[in-house]
């Protein structure tokens, strides 16, 4: 007879709370922003450097393009056609037999 049992149920409710303590978020980690200390009177210094720190992180092109939705499919297309245009650059800065030949001697007609 399971239901007859005089022990508490104390326990049941007990290995509950302990499942329930995995699954409670974990805080997130307070990330420092990006900042420039200014000695005396330069601002136009600081200011420089902070401009500087702000291209270097990629905020300004993250910002850009956040400001719209692009489909994933549109994301893709953009990405291979990006690194068809760097192969080809590539390919076009290497000397090698994938280069064309030129005629030296034929002359140019203004």
């Amino acid at each position: 007879m399971r239901g007859s049992s005089t022990k508490p149920r104390q326990k049941f409710q007990v290995r509950n709370q302990e499942k329930k303590r995995h699954f409670k978020k974990k805080p997130q980690e307070q990330t420092s922003g990006l900042g420039v200390t200014v000695h005396g009177d330069d601002i136009n210094k600081a200011l420089r450097i902070f401009k500087k720190k702000v291209l270097k992180a990629g905020i300004l092109n993250e910002v850009h393009e956040r400001q719209f939705f692009t489909k994933k499919s549109e994301k893709k297309r953009l990405a291979k056609s990006a690194g068809r245009q760097r192969w080809l650059k590539k390919l076009r800065d290497t000397p090698g037999p994938h280069q064309q030949k030129t005629n030296y001697r034929r002359k140019r007609s203004h």
